[in-house]
């Protein structure tokens, strides 16, 4: 397996902004020949790519038939082998319909790839993540245009040419596996497995030209978050982390600090506005702690795993922010709850420490006196 330093090193992305992602994504050839060459050991080898057979040869509509179809004629007890060759002929991975056939046919169906370990799932989610990491590069400080979503956050061409990246790495090892991204939506898959793509955490600061964003990944295994992966890619940072497997940057172990006072902390906040908006638990911590900055997204959460920083509050958060974030600060020897001290990563609100410090925090937060 291809050493995290050495992933670091490759010229991956040698494209320009004005890259059509569209025929990069659709285009497998091209996509490895951009990918660095993971050597999966025997045990940790990925399942195969379907066959481009019913790509090539059979038209979409039938490929979106055929879902219906299997249901309605085929006898049961022949499902799993019929779905399996389904699968390889017609291509799950383009057809959302038949991936994600797992589940909704019932429990007498389970997917044809076999329990994947957190190992090879790690090594999918560091690649895809330090890809598409690179290339949001493309489009950084190059004065891209910017639109606004229905929710009214900001969203670039390069947040959409990410996430394309990152689907198509994802779908070329796990083309079964459920994908659920900020800018393209779920493709429909086996919800056993779902990875939770979120291409740049941080638009904001891209759009301004600030390099404290980050891509994030993480795989969701049974709705546990078990596996993520960082890139903060302007700083030349990759973080990555399984249940178990112990957390990294840059392919060595990082931890979270052994700061055991809050006098002696720094104190990180996703919106200091918001939060203070909301209620006076950051104030009480603001004024126990050594430092407090607005260090947030992403970058606050990583400060934390690497042991720069103790606590990072965020008031409000989405799926796709902190699904890749919770492995790593857990792995890092951290705690990654919501505030009302749950482990969990569906908010409302999220919190991140070092060990000492997590209970002193929780207590404070669990006081907290609400002005919105």
């Amino acid at each position: 397996m291809v050493p995290v330093e050495d992933l670091l090193a490759q010229p991956i992305l040698q494209t320009s902004p004005t890259t059509d992602l569209n025929d990069l994504a659709n285009n497998p050839a091209d996509l490895a020949r951009l990918r660095p060459k993971t050597q999966w050991p025997h045990d940790d080898s990925p399942p195969k790519r379907p066959s481009r057979f019913g790509e090539l040869f059979v038209p979409s509509f039938l490929r979106s038939f055929v879902p219906s179809f299997l249901r309605s004629f085929v006898p049961s007890f022949l499902r799993p082998f019929v779905f399996t060759s389904a699968n390889r002929l017609f291509g799950m991975h383009k057809t959302p319909e038949l991936a994600g056939l797992a589940g909704r046919v019932g429990d007498w169906y389970k997917p044809a790839m076999p329990d994947v370990n957190l190992k090879a799932l790690l090594e999918v989610a560091l690649e895809a993540a330090h890809v598409g990491g690179r290339r949001t590069l493309a489009h950084f400080n190059a004065n891209v245009d910017v639109e606004h979503k229905p929710d009214n956050t900001p969203v670039t061409v390069a947040d959409r040419d990410a996430e394309t990246v990152i689907r198509s790495i994802i779908h070329q090892y796990f083309p079964t596996h459920d994908i659920l991204g900020e800018e393209h939506g779920r493709s429909g898959g086996d919800p056993d497995y779902t990875w939770i793509v979120d291409p740049i955490d941080g638009t904001k600061s891209f759009i301004h030209g600030v390099p404290l964003y980050g891509t994030v990944v993480g795989c969701l295994v049974k709705n546990q978050p078990l596996v993520g992966a960082v890139s903060l890619p302007p700083l030349g940072e990759l973080y990555g982390a399984a249940a178990g497997l112990g957390a990294t940057l840059n392919g060595r172990a990082c931890r979270v600090s052994s700061v055991d006072r809050l006098e002696d902390a720094t104190l990180l906040a996703g919106s200091i506005v918001r939060a203070i908006k909301r209620s006076d638990a950051f104030e009480n911590l603001e004024h126990h702690v050594k430092l407090t900055r607005g260090w947030g997204d992403v970058f606050g959460y990583m400060l934390v795993a690497s042991g720069r920083a103790e606590i990072m509050l965020d008031p409000t958060i989405s799926l796709w922010d902190i699904a890749g974030v919770a492995p790593i600060i857990r792995e890092a020897g951290g705690s990654f709850t919501n505030w009302a001290g749950q482990d969990t990563v569906n908010g409302p609100d999220a919190c991140a420490t070092n060990a000492h410090l997590k209970q002193t925090v929780l207590n404070v937060l669990a006081h907290e006196k609400r002005k919105t």
